[in-house]
């Protein structure tokens, strides 16, 4: 079983680890969240305002409370707007509107748009001249996540003709969000990072040419032995930040600095101190069949090339790779 933390800050060290695992490996950074079954807290909250613009994961009127552990899925959204209309939660209580900051919209699943005729009371919202943002949404791995889809799209049409002055799309979480702000602005800021170096102490200095969403970037550092850490930083002037902490210049392996502006749009830069990791297929110049029954794989290759080698009892197969190194570490 898996036991859910009672708070954000059990966790914290975890989130910092994640969004600096996949911003130095992936160049992903999030801009538009949901939390995983809508749990949230007011420090998470104030975390999320200081890191990404845009929430969904306002699950008016839901409460689920356990007190045994295994303690299975807890959130509550009792106090939450119910309408579908973007608005900035309160540094006091998350689900309450009175923030100055990141916006939350009120999300559904697929079976509750469904069965509790959320579909209509969107465009009925609409029709009186509110503008309406909701996030519905379904596991991909549900057996009836298409099929979903597809009632779902139906129903929209359905409603669409009983409000003939009512239009309506599907966009991404932060197309939504730049739509219902009614912002023109789809570029992501001009950011750089430099190095300050004294002794082994490495200090970085990140400048953008606009404001940013984010308190302040978000910068992330990886080490040679491929530890991940997030590293705060402090404001030296207009538009312009040094973390606060250094690094060891005999250990950093890379750098990395994620920058939102105020509308949502990102940026990304990185320094590498050492090579990224090497990643070798079949397709590598360097693949070796050595010995063995190879054959191409027909099925489960995602699109990709891959073999496969049928090994009789007593028998076996070899494959080699060489990887080039070119630097000695």
């Amino acid at each position: 079983y898996w036991n859910q933390a009672k708070s954000f800050l059990e966790s914290k060290d975890d989130w910092d680890y994640t969004l600096s695992q996949f911003l130095l490996e992936e160049n992903t950074f999030p801009v538009s969240f949901r939390s995983g079954w809508h749990y949230m807290d007011n420090a998470w909250q104030q975390e999320l305002n200081r890191v990404l613009p845009f929430s969904m994961h306002n699950d008016y009127p839901h409460v689920r409370i356990d007190e045994t552990e295994p303690l299975d899925n807890l959130y509550d959204w009792s106090q939450a707007p119910s309408e579908f209309v973007p608005y900035q939660p309160s540094e006091e209580n998350y689900q309450l509107p009175g923030g100055d900051r990141g916006w939350n919209v009120r999300s559904a699943h697929f079976h509750t748009t469904r069965y509790l005729n959320l579909m209509d009371t969107v465009f009925a919202a609409a029709n009186t001249g509110e503008d309406q943002v909701a996030c519905l949404w379904g596991h991909l791995p549900e057996t009836d996540f298409l099929t979903n889809i597809e009632i779902i799209d139906s129903l929209a049409h359905q409603v669409s003709a009983e409000y003939p002055d009512v239009t309506f799309r599907y966009c991404t979480g932060i197309e939504a969000m730049q739509r219902w702000l009614g912002t023109s602005d789809t570029t992501a800021p001009a950011v750089t990072i430099s190095e300050e170096q004294t002794g082994d102490d490495i200090y970085y200095r990140i400048t953008t040419n606009e404001p940013l969403f984010q308190t302040t970037p978000f910068v992330a550092v990886k080490n040679r032995y491929e530890e991940y850490k997030r590293l705060e930083s402090e404001v030296i002037g207009p538009q312009e930040w040094r973390t606060t902490t250094p690094v060891n210049a005999n250990d950093i392996a890379k750098v990395g600095v994620a920058a939102t502006d105020t509308v949502g749009n990102l940026a990304t830069k990185f320094i590498k101190h050492l090579q990224d990791d090497l990643y070798i297929d079949n397709t590598d110049q360097t693949y070796q069949e050595i010995y063995g029954h190879w054959g191409n794989a027909s099925s489960s290759t995602w699109g990709l090339s891959a073999r496969i080698a049928t090994v009789s009892p007593g028998d076996s197969a070899v494959a080699a790779w060489t990887p080039e190194i070119t630097h000695d570490y």
